[in-house]
């Protein structure tokens, strides 16, 4: 039908799209009042960081700034907010979730400490020598 790809051709040139790949277009995570997203974030994980790790987190200098630098990534580039919406939304997952095959923590986002610390998945990233360098 010849008339159908002169349309489409006509309705193509009419669209006037402009992609704006400078603005993050996440939702912004609402922390407690007086405190920042990156500062709600780097408390968190620490915590986490603890429950995970136990003596570990203390003592293993490697951990730390394995964390520390995962944080400061996830700061620049603007990713902190949504790393936290996964993080609230994973608290409220039911356990069965979590422990079957369909549960949260698939993809590149694995191989961060931050999200094993922050319970976002079970797999630990050390432990399976994991990088993050996706996301810097």
């Amino acid at each position: 039908m010849p008339e159908a790809l002169t349309n489409t051709l006509r309705i193509a040139e009419m669209c006037d799209l402009k992609l704006d790949f400078n603005t993050s277009k996440y939702p912004a995570y609402e922390p407690p009042p007086g405190s920042r997203a990156n500062s709600t974030c780097a408390s968190s994980a620490r915590v986490g960081l603890r429950k995970r790790y136990g003596d570990r987190a203390g003592n293993d200098q490697e951990l730390r700034q394995r964390l520390d630098y995962e944080l400061s990534i996830l700061e620049k580039t603007g990713f902190t907010s949504y790393f936290l919406i996964v993080w609230d939304f994973n608290s409220l997952m039911p356990r069965y979730l979590m422990e079957s095959q369909s549960g949260p923590g698939r993809g590149s986002a694995a191989g961060l400490a931050g999200a094993y610390v922050l319970e976002i998945t079970d797999l630990d990233p050390l432990r399976f020598g994991l990088i993050f360098e996706r996301f810097s």
